[in-house]
């Protein structure tokens, strides 16, 4: 953040419940700061729960200059599975409140990326597709055409990719994302993020 002079995350808590590093915190997402750079060796970030409702991952935020306020998007547990859901706040650091979704897609590593110069909403799916959504409402605008999804797929939820989407100059376009192949005699169930793969 220029304006404030500080680095600032919106992270998936996984092990901040305690000091066991087991289950985790309410909410899901932590805020982390610091005025030092953390993109070099090694970096401390203070940080703290966003205390968003229920339970929620795959936070991705950005300061909305024209409607003056933070939007998060993030993948939010509901009744239905995971779901792509749009917050707002008028802080960074919350309270944020519902704007938009659940979508009706299950949902994950949702992102928000520029998609021929458009915000837009991207996520993962259990279905081997990267759905386009609109920012910041959440109407599904199409997919991402994507040759030979590499990530394996089954009956378990746990088979959704992450769309890292970048538009570069000249038209270029490029995707990273991953495979969720597992290594032979690895347990299940287990969330393994297996091999990256690099689209353009």
């Amino acid at each position: 953040d220029d304006v404030a002079g500080e680095w600032r995350a919106y992270v998936s808590n996984f092990s901040t419940a305690g000091d066991t590093l087991r289950g985790r915190a309410p909410g899901g997402v932590n805020v982390a700061w610091s005025k030092d750079c953390p993109l070099h060796g090694l970096s401390v970030m203070k940080a703290k729960s966003l205390g968003l409702e229920g339970m929620n991952e795959d936070p991705d935020g950005y300061w909305d200059e024209t409607a003056r306020k933070w939007r998060l998007l993030v993948s939010k547990f509901t009744s239905k599975g995971i779901r792509a859901a749009m917050l707002e706040s008028e802080a960074w650091d919350g309270p944020f409140r519902p704007l938009a979704g659940p979508v009706a897609e299950d949902s994950t590593g949702t992102t928000l990326a520029f998609v021929d110069g458009t915000l837009r909403a991207l996520a993962g799916s259990a279905s081997r597709r990267f759905v386009v959504y609109s920012y910041p409402m959440l109407e599904k605008v199409g997919e991402l055409p994507v040759a030979g999804p590499p990530w394996e797929v089954s009956a378990s939820r746990n088979g959704r990719s992450w769309p890292a989407y970048l538009e570069r100059d000249g038209g270029r376009r490029l995707l990273l994302t991953f495979d969720r192949v597992n290594f032979p005699g690895m347990p299940k169930p287990n969330w393994t993020y297996g091999g990256l793969y690099l689209y353009e």
